[in-house]
């Protein structure tokens, strides 16, 4: 599957189970694992850039970060465009999303990307996301 169809299937399953069904997770996780690391992290990390706007966006955004915290794919993505991307989407309850960065990025690259996108922030919903994604990873 390539990044694009991985993204609808997630999606879909969201959107028609939820983000709390076991049986489905694995399901997922367990077709998932045989996808390529670098187009299931692109697909998952866009689950959080594009949908923070309608109605089953937390239920997608918890699902794909249920998904990176098991199989923590590799990304190949440069993490401040992944910030960039993601903060004004991104639902704050999904701790997953903030670990998964510090996993694979680092803690401390984290932070610095964190606190660079934070002093030249004027908006204060995105300082907001901001703080919550340190906080989230033990800042």
């Amino acid at each position: 599957m390539n990044s694009t169809e991985i993204y609808f299937k997630v999606v879909d399953s969201a959107d028609r189970f939820g983000a709390a069904n076991p049986q489905q997770l694995e399901f997922l996780c367990s077709v998932l694992s045989k996808c390529e690391s670098d187009a299931l992290s692109v697909a998952l990390i866009d689950v959080f850039a594009k949908c923070g706007v309608i109605k089953t966006s937390f239920e997608r955004q918890e699902l794909a970060g249920r998904i990176l915290e098991k199989l923590k794919p590799k990304c190949f993505l440069v993490l401040t465009d992944i910030i960039r991307s993601t903060i004004s989407h991104w639902d704050v309850s999904v701790e997953q999303f903030p670990r998964y960065l510090a996993h694979v990025y680092g803690k401390a690259i984290l932070i610095v990307a964190l606190e660079n996108k934070l002093e030249n922030e004027s908006d204060e919903k995105i300082k907001h996301a901001l703080k919550t994604m340190r906080w989230w990873i033990g800042e």
